[in-house]
């Protein structure tokens, strides 16, 4: 695991690992919940907060076995969480 690197906003930005992937999948999905095409997908906010999630663990996953997941802490809490994946990286799997 990388060392914790403060940022100018006082957050602190390291690498996480699968233990937190659900915490980071969490963050993920609220920020996408309102994205146009999440919700051209699924317009009911309700039908759209239950795939949401998988599909948000799923990217998170592939993004840990080949990239990289960041993610902005405050304390022991997750405030932000960026994925890279490499080079021909994408698709993801099918799981």
């Amino acid at each position: 695991m990388m060392a914790t690197k403060k940022v100018e906003s006082g957050a602190d930005l390291r690498v996480i690992e699968l233990p937190r992937l659900y915490e980071a999948a969490d963050i993920l999905t609220r920020s996408f919940l309102a994205n146009p095409n999440f919700v051209d997908l699924f317009p009911d906010e309700k039908a759209r907060a239950r795939p949401l999630p998988h599909v948000q663990r799923a990217c998170l996953r592939d993004a840990l076995g080949m990239g990289r997941v960041y993610a902005a802490s405050r304390g022991d809490a997750l405030v932000g969480v960026a994925a890279w994946l490499p080079p021909g990286g994408f698709p993801l799997s099918p799981r």
